[in-house]
Parts: structure tokens; sequence; C-alpha cells
């Protein structure tokens, strides 16, 4: 194995030595705004959806994929907190994904079955359109398409992911490279992303099994998903599926 040279060990040092100082000053800056505290407090209300809900209406291998979903939301968050917005915005893409994924194999076992051996793959496309089809689902069209909303999200973050846009870069212009950038604005830009994201994998979570939510049942989860759940939102969960989300 050839020898790395002496000059390369020393900028490896210099900068392990450097990183949790920027990091943690990068933390402090961010951690002034209160979105922070709110992107954490929904992370909170999807653990409290993934324990009170999800583990009652999924089977154990579909509750996984909102397992990882779950994860992904608090990876974005970490990412979010020291300035790494293209990862953050990444990781949120595959919490869409990972939260399309439960709701279409909790009603595919077989297909669940396949894709353990590798020999069924579903495409991020598909499980979009699959809300316009699953039967519960599509209750709410017209008055609220999540499929529309879905789209519009995974488009966004998609171009963070494959940096298809000047604004998702984190290099700089004179080559420079740049994990982190403790900027406010662009701390308001990924709440608003995460946000948005959040709102309708939670509906769409609720809206495959509605009858575990419906009337005053699970008034606890109710009440955190308050804080998830946009207006237009828990207007279309009364109307389909007489799902109160109080403010």
């Amino acid at each position: 194995m050839p020898k790395i040279k002496q000059d390369i060990i020393n900028n490896y040092n210099s900068f392990s030595s450097a990183l949790p100082g920027k990091l943690k000053d990068n933390i402090h800056t961010l951690t002034q705004s209160d979105l922070l505290l709110k992107s954490y407090n929904r992370i909170s209300c999807f653990n409290s959806l993934k324990r009170d809900f999800v583990e009652i209406s999924y089977s154990r291998e579909a509750k996984r994929f909102f397992d990882e979903a779950h994860n992904d939301l608090l990876v974005s968050h970490i990412q979010a907190s020291i300035g790494s917005w293209r990862s953050a915005l990444q990781s949120l893409r595959s919490f869409i994904e990972n939260v399309a994924s439960s709701v279409y194999f909790k009603d595919h076992p077989i297909e669940l079955i396949n894709w353990h051996s590798d020999s069924f793959r579903i495409s991020p496309r598909e499980l979009r359109e699959y809300t316009h089809v699953h039967p519960n689902i599509k209750k709410l069209l017209p008055d609220y398409d999540p499929k529309v909303i879905l789209d519009s999200e995974y488009s966004t973050l998609s171009k963070a992911v494959h940096s298809s846009n000047n604004l998702f870069r984190m290099s700089i212009d004179d080559g420079s490279t740049l994990i982190a950038n403790p900027d406010l604005a662009e701390l308001g830009k990924w709440h608003t992303r995460q946000s948005k994201a959040c709102d309708v994998c939670a509906v769409i979570t609720i809206a495959s099994s509605p009858e575990y939510l419906d009337g005053a049942k699970l008034p606890a989860l109710r009440s955190a998903l308050n804080f998830v759940l946009g207006k237009k939102s828990k207007i279309a969960l009364k109307k389909h599926y007489s799902i109160s989300i109080h403010d």
C-alpha cells in the first residue's frame, strides 16, 4: 500500500482540528432563529405519528420505510443545523420517497417480498402516482391533490440532489469547497421545504388508513399533528374523513 504524503497528513490534521469549532460556530449562529426549534417539533410529531398510527395500521416491514423516513427527517435537521443546505435538501427528498414507499408497500405485501429479494422495483414517480389511485387517498380529490404537491416538492428537491440549479450549489465560484454556510436566509428556504414536505407526507399517511384517526380517536396525536398540518390539509381531512385537527 502506498504511503500517504506528509503534506496530506498535515492538511488532514489541520482540517480535522478546525472542523468541530467551525461546526459549533455554525450551530450557534443558526440556533439564534426559532426555525430549528419548529423543525425539531415536527420531527417529534412524526415520531408520534409513527408510534401511535403507523405502528398499529402498517405491517412491520412496511413500517420500516416510515422508520427510515423519520430518520431522514432528523438527518436533514442536523445538516441544516450546521448549514449544509444541499445535503439537508437531499435528505428531505429521501424522506418523501420513504414515506411514499411505506404507503405503497402497506397495501402490496407481495411486491414487498419481491422488493426484499431485488426482484421488484418501483420508481419515485410511480409512488407519487399511487396517491391518485389509492382508494382512500383519492377521496381527497379535487379539493386537495397530494400528487401535485409531491411532484412540486420532489422536483425542487431533485434540483438540490443533482445540483442542476445554481441556487443549490455549495461550492464557491472560484472553485473553493464549502461544506457548510450559516446563512439564516438559507435556513428559511430549507425550513419552507421541510414544512411543505412534512405536511403532505402526514396527509398521505393519515389518508391511507383514516379509520384509525376519525372521531375522537388518538387525541394526543391529533393535537401533535396541529404543528405539522396546514390549514388546507386540516380542512381536507375534516371534509373527507371526519378527522378534526384543532388549532
